[in-house]
């Protein structure tokens, strides 16, 4: 890495950086360019073509920003390799040594084997050329000179394209060992840390410890080494997921049309010939090169999986209250497996100034769609307005009445675009602000005992003084949660039909635009028009599914701040208004459209009835009478009767009343559950075929009137059943919102408890289901019109 300037060395001069500068541009950028270049300005370029220069240009061209970070990040992978050595990563016994060393081992193993198939398949694609029978080069590229007018200049410019092609596979065989090698490490350190969570009383000091409370002393020592090396390894995966997630990310991007091109190149050629297995050896090499990183995943996500296990299968029953509960609050925070991903976005400025740069990029997108859209008809020399519309004149009766027309139609459009450039920002970004105030919170949680110590001064740290103020600040941080919560709530009260309007607007224009570009011709000014508006359209639902996504692992990690802060040195009450606020934040936020849609990266890539509605309404009343439990007591003290005792009537009504509409949804789905069921089967033959009928009868004649009404009839017989099917499931699942959003943390240890319990069966949320089988539901909904849709296309085709 060093050699191609990918690793420079801890004193590296100014000389070295400007090496590695020329051979990232030379080798890396120059190449993949000027492949493109060839595409875009030779004619009559046909398939094969397109397939031989297409999958080098996405793979070597991916290389630009995946080999970015290791020329102008070089600290950070710095300092990701220096924290393999951190000494609580080294504290490891005789016995545990046989895990690291099995670790080390796969790793060389794993880069000798990577690196082997990308020289091989380097070799097979540089020496394709020379089993044809004419001059060319392994990719055509653009140049300006005639590159084959003699050997000399040909193999000057030969071994030009097969030193920078061979620049990147080599560096690519080392990189990537190397990156998902260091998640193979965290998992082998898991497996380290399980070891000790399992026998924390099987070493000699434990054991010669005849001493009760010595021996407790010595095993929570124990258990707070391990929940420290729990948290280094989650500090290791976070950064490592901050420093390397874009590589990744871009790296599984560019696998995807790699594959793709190179398997349609593969049904192209002759088989059994250089060419064919030359290509089988590149599609090997990129499954081996995704399958290391999805692999070591894997095996990370099941080993934090099991630290529960580990903990359980250890004498924890033998342990004293102080362990087991440290061990509680672990095996909390293990219920929640590290998972890396591949890409994720001063908390405050940072949001506003995402916000603004948001805001001023989108409308650069919107303005510059909504210029190339509306100077079309001028590109095209033609009197015509950028859309056609009816109007009570001729538009082309002279050029005074043309232009005033065209003038209208743009200014209106405008109108409504520019509005939507800056609206759309403003709808995200208030998402954004909730996000900063979760980081906020997060940083406050994990930080409590540091923010404790900066406000006593050393002769006044007593234990009563700092479990008051840090009590104190644990209910400051519920508040903040609460409020956040409320405004959450608030924004998806707000704008949630604006945003399911836009999310269902956008999949017609792209469909349509994309059929646009389909018809127009290549590489002319409406071609790139049409290319401006469709990416401005992804951007526009890219800004609420990002933000949305960002907002849900915000408020899934509050868990994790708390785990990583000093929890284990706090009063027990301290612990426990902790562990409340890590059960509420098991449901993370998430902001529907329509309340169908989720605002997530998953919505942008994937782009009875009066009963139900009565169990709604019910959820409703208990969730009311779970929030205000406080302030119902407070009417009915003056009667003599004491605040706590009151509370715990009402929870205990509360009970009941959860007891009763849970019997009550159990019995509606054994008397109904049939009949919902042969109605939904039903619906998807009766909507399939009246879909076909009214593909056939004659436009706008009774009959098609007929069948319209009969069609809409059909969808809002269904649509009652999911909607309140849905409107069941919201409620239900946002009973602990409700206990956790009252003032709990001023009841009695009784009351607590009770309503613990209670979130705890809250947390299997509440479904009808139709025979059974499906949930009533607006995904359900959704499935039966896509189930309906599917079988019209059949029958079409016949």
């Amino acid at each position: 890495m060093r050699l191609f300037g990918f690793y420079p060395p801890k004193k590296c001069n100014i000389v070295y950086k400007i090496y590695a500068l020329i051979v990232y541009v030379c080798c890396t950028v120059t190449i993949p360019t000027l492949a493109a270049l060839h595409l875009l300005v030779s004619e009559n370029v046909d398939l094969a073509q397109v397939c031989e220069n297409s999958f080098v240009i996405f793979e070597v061209g991916c290389f630009m920003f995946k080999l970015k970070p290791f020329i102008f990040n070089v600290e950070k992978i710095r300092q990701s390799i220096y924290m393999l050595n951190w000494p609580i990563f080294n504290n490891h016994s005789k016995q545990q040594e046989q895990i690291i060393n099995e670790c080390a081992w796969t790793c060389r193993r794993n880069t000798w084997l990577f690196l082997v198939f990308c020289i091989i398949t380097f070799i097979t694609w540089a020496a394709t050329p020379f089993f044809t029978s004419v001059y060319k080069f392994p990719i055509d590229v653009w140049l300006p000179f005639e590159a084959t007018a003699d050997p000399k200049t040909f193999f000057s410019v030969y071994l030009f394209i097969v030193l920078g092609i061979g620049n990147t596979a080599i560096s690519n065989g080392v990189i990537d060992p190397l990156i998902s090698g260091m998640v193979y490490f965290a998992v082998n350190q898991l497996k380290v840390l399980k070891d000790n969570l399992e026998y924390l009383e099987n070493n000699s000091e434990t054991q010669l410890c005849f001493n009760l409370t010595v021996k407790h002393k010595t095993i929570y020592k124990k258990i707070t080494m391990c929940i420290e090396h729990h948290n280094a390894i989650l500090d290791f995966i976070k950064y490592y997921e901050n420093v390397y997630s874009p590589v990744v990310f871009t790296q599984f991007t560019a696998a995807v049309l790699v594959i793709c091109i190179s398997c349609l190149q593969l049904s192209m050629v002759e088989p059994l010939t250089f060419t064919f297995f030359a290509m089988i050896t590149f599609i090997v090499t990129m499954f081996l090169e995704i399958f290391l990183y999805c692999y070591f995943g894997a095996a990370l996500y099941e080993e934090s999986n099991t630290i529960i296990r580990a903990v359980y299968m250890g004498n924890w029953y033998t342990y004293d209250i102080k362990s087991r509960k440290a061990l509680i609050v672990l095996m909390e925070r293990a219920k929640r497996p590290i998972i890396i991903t591949a890409e994720q976005c001063k908390i405050i400025d940072d949001c506003i100034r995402i916000c603004n740069r948001d805001c001023w990029l989108n409308l650069a997108l919107v303005l510059s769609a909504l210029t190339s859209w509306a100077v079309t008809p001028i590109a095209k020399g033609i009197s015509k307005l950028p859309v056609e519309m009816w109007l009570p004149y001729d538009v082309n009766k002279d050029d005074k009445t043309y232009y005033l027309t065209y003038l209208f139609v743009v200014t209106g459009t405008a109108n409504g675009a520019i509005a939507s450039g800056v609206i759309d920002p403003l709808i995200a970004g208030l998402a954004c602000q909730a996000t900063g105030q979760l980081r906020i919170l997060k940083n406050n949680l994990q930080y409590l005992w540091e923010n404790v110590d900066k406000e006593i001064s050393d002769s006044e740290k007593d234990n009563a003084l700092r479990e008051k103020i840090m009590y104190d600040k644990i209910r400051s941080c519920i508040l903040h949660h609460n409020s956040i919560l409320n405004y959450v709530e608030l924004f998806e009260d707000t704008y949630s039909s604006v945003v399911f309007t836009q999310f269902t607007a956008s999949v017609l224009v792209i469909c349509n635009a994309c059929l646009q570009i389909s018809m127009v011709e290549p590489f002319t000014f409406a071609f790139f028009a049409m290319i401006s508006f469709i990416v401005t359209m992804l951007a526009e639902i890219f800004l609420y599914s990002y933000y949305g996504t960002l907002l849900y692992d915000e408020s899934n990690s509050l868990t994790n701040a708390i785990y990583m802060g000093r929890w284990y040195e706090y009063d027990i009450k301290s612990k426990k208004a902790l562990i409340v606020i890590m059960e509420r934040s098991k449901k993370p936020m998430i902001v529907t459209a329509g309340k169908i849609l989720d605002l997530s990266l998953v919505t942008f890539t994937t782009l009875s009835k009066g009963l139900a509605s009565h169990a709604t309404t019910q959820l409703k009343i208990l969730k009311n009478n779970l929030q205000f439990l406080s302030e119902d007591a407070d009417q009915v003290i003056a009667q003599q009767l004491t605040k706590a005792r009151i509370i715990q009537d009402k929870i205990r009504f509360c009970i009941i009343h959860h007891n009763a509409i849970l019997d009550f949804v159990d019995y509606y789905e054994n008397v109904y559950s049939g009949i919902v069921f042969s109605q939904f089967i039903a619906s998807v033959f009766v909507i399939c075929l009246a879909c076909f009928y009214l593909s056939i009868v004659e436009p706008f004649s009774v009959i098609f009137f007929a069948m319209v009404i009969f069609l809409v009839t059909v969808l809002s017989q269904i649509f009652l059943y999911s909607y309140y099917g849905t409107l069941l499931f919201e409620e239900n699942n946002t009973l602990t919102n409700a206990v956790y959003m009252g003032q709990w943390y001023t009841y009695d240890v009784t009351s607590r408890k009770a309503l613990i319990i209670l979130m705890e069966r809250s947390k299997r949320p509440m479904t009808v289901r139709a025979g059974k089988v499906l949930d009533l539901s607006l995904e359900t909904f959704t499935t039966i019109l896509r189930r309906a849709y599917s079988l019209l296309a059949v029958l079409k085709n016949y």
